[in-house]
């Protein structure tokens, strides 16, 4: 029937997988990736997300720690 609306079949399932926002592709079948008119090798991909950055210290360890430092200050101070 004409008055009958066709939608196109939306798939779900995403045709590669997804590594840090990045997908991941076969290296045999591509040579890297272009992001913002830059060529990027498959070698300077593995050196950028392969860098370790430096740990940030969780607010819960912080709080914690703070927590334990003012509990000792005021036990001091009530016994002394």
């Amino acid at each position: 029937m004409s008055h009958e609306l066709q939608f196109p079949i939306i798939d779900s399932e995403p045709i590669f997988e997804w590594y840090y926002y990045v997908p991941l592709l076969d290296r045999n079948e591509w040579t890297g990736i272009q992001y913002d008119n830059i060529q990027y090798g498959w070698g300077e991909l593995d050196y950028r997300f392969d860098v370790d950055y430096p740990g940030v210290p969780e607010n819960g360890l912080t709080s914690l720690l703070l927590g334990l430092a003012i509990f000792g200050i005021v036990l001091y101070k009530r016994l002394k």
